[in-house]
């Protein structure tokens, strides 16, 4: 029977390269008792020892076995401190922590809270995709909170209480759209005790805003915090429901909106290293709606649809999609490098 490698276990070898190789054992698959081996490269014999050494010092400090424990933003995070920063230069560590902490991790969250919370609209996955294919877009992985609202207004599936009058607010103009939402506020009081939250876009709330300056003279609205509170109402936008017409109220409880992915099942399944090269391969569960339909109140208008309106990456500037541009005269098929060269 083979001896089973103890985990900070290593050894060095010269590889066909001329780069010396060290490899250690961090911790053995739960499922399949397999070790989990990593690597350091080095110059020399000696420099490859030392960052062994370093290597599985650090390796203590994080259980690869648990990977599924980790979310993203720790898994990262943990893959630099315990892997990456003990190997490459000062200067570049600058860059490793800028990219990680301003570009990778954000970019989760951003395709979490473009795509999929509010707007996403559920496609199943075709019935011949296999392990290591190229994942579905955020907006087709799950049914954002606003496709529920749409959806349940036709099937009347899940019994939300729609209101009757619904129309697009953005086509509203100066006391039309006041008197609307009153309108709106008015039907829901008899169903709700205390202060009446509205979730809506932040895109709405500064149409209402506007409109309420221009028939009042004066700004009406408390701010606090994010909200803004009227005397009958408050208005809870959330960043989610960009550019949306619809306008809903429920009790705190009752509606599941994860903007946060730290609060979501972000799992990293698997990790592979392979010199300098990470590969980061993971699974995450998220949920958003509302626990009980019957305590939804929504204005949805006829003909909007969520998924339409995902803002996926903007175009490039010099597309023709792209509403902007880098000035200068305008653009031909003979502008171009050759215009630069002779400024």
């Amino acid at each position: 029977m083979p001896k089973r490698r103890a985990n900070g276990e290593g050894n060095i070898r010269k590889r066909k390269d001329g780069r010396w190789e060290g490899r250690y054992t961090v911790g053995h698959d739960p499922e399949t008792g397999k070790a989990i081996i990593k690597n350091v490269l080095g110059k020399t014999q000696a420099e490859v020892k030392e960052k062994l050494k370093t290597a599985i010092s650090e390796s203590q400090r994080l259980d690869v076995s648990k990977a599924g424990n980790y979310t993203v933003a720790s898994w990262v995070r943990t893959w630099y401190e315990v892997y990456a920063e003990p190997r490459i230069r000062p200067n570049t560590k600058a860059y490793y922590t800028n990219y990680i902490e301003n570009h990778i991790i954000p970019k989760v969250l951003d395709d979490i809270t473009r795509s999929m919370i509010g707007k996403g609209k559920y496609e199943a996955a075709p019935a011949d995709v296999r392990t290591g294919d190229e994942g579905r877009p955020a907006a087709k992985s799950m049914d954002g909170y606003e496709t529920i609202l749409v959806e349940g207004k036709k099937t009347g599936e899940h019994k939300i209480n729609y209101f009757k009058d619904a129309k697009d607010p953005f086509t509203l103009k100066g006391q039309e759209l006041l008197d609307y939402v009153d309108s709106f506020v008015d039907a829901i009081n008899d169903f709700f005790v205390g202060p009446l939250e509205i979730h809506c876009s932040e895109q709405f709330l500064t149409h209402y805003q506007r409109e309420d300056f221009a028939v009042n003279g004066k700004y009406t609205g408390q701010s606090i915090g994010d909200k803004v509170r009227f005397t009958k109402f408050t208005f809870a936008p959330m960043e989610s429901m960009y550019n949306s017409p619809i306008l809903f109220a429920t009790t705190k409880n009752n509606f599941i909106e994860l903007v946060d992915y730290s609060k979501a099942q972000n799992c990293i399944n698997k990790l592979e290293e392979v010199d300098y090269e990470v590969k980061i391969f993971g699974e995450y569960s998220l949920s958003t709606g509302f626990k009980i339909g019957e305590a939804v109140y929504a204005s949805v208008p006829e003909g909007y649809d969520p998924s339409a309106t995902v803002i996926l990456d903007s175009p490039a500037v010099d597309t023709e999609d792209s509403k902007w541009t880098y000035g200068g005269a305008e653009a031909d098929s003979t502008t171009g490098e050759d215009d630069l060269e002779g400024a």
